[in-house]
């Protein structure tokens, strides 16, 4: 579904990714990370602020200068501050 033409369906499985704890889960949300439409790339901001892990940090960070404004400060929200 992460391959799918349609960007509703990329962003739907990336949601539904969110409820699945495991590393190939926050793997496959990472590379979605990359996809070129921005309101994919948005849902995985939204997921990944979910999750702790280190991998999702990294990809957050990343999302605070992708190009379209909109991800950018999505992800500069819902990046937690580092202690």
């Amino acid at each position: 579904m992460l391959a799918d033409d349609d960007a509703e369906i990329r962003r739907a499985a990336v949601q539904a990714l969110s409820h699945f704890p495991s590393r190939l889960a926050a793997r496959q949300i990472v590379a979605a990370s990359r996809d070129p439409d921005a309101q994919v790339r948005l849902g995985v901001v939204e997921t990944l602020a979910l999750r702790s892990d280190p991998q999702a940090r990294e990809a957050l960070e990343r999302l605070c200068a992708d190009t379209d404004r909109a991800v950018a400060a999505e992800a500069r929200r819902r990046t937690p501050p580092l202690h």
